[in-house]
């Protein structure tokens, strides 16, 4: 497992589930992949989901 620094003023921005566009996956790093999905599944879970689902709604591209 890995740890990646975030500023503050990134995470009260992501503090609910942070979009997943299939254009913007282009252009990040590994790394921003990786928080971005963490973080969508986080939230996903914290709504309530199983992490079954969560998962699954992470991996998910949102509708355009």
């Amino acid at each position: 497992m890995t740890a990646v620094q975030v500023p503050y003023s990134e995470l009260v921005r992501w503090s609910s589930v942070p979009p997943l566009r299939g254009y913007d996956l282009e252009r990040m790093s590994v790394d921003e992949v990786e928080l971005l999905l963490r973080l969508r599944l986080q939230g996903f879970a914290a709504r309530g989901h199983a992490w079954q689902q969560a998962l699954l709604l992470a991996v998910s591209p949102d509708a355009t």
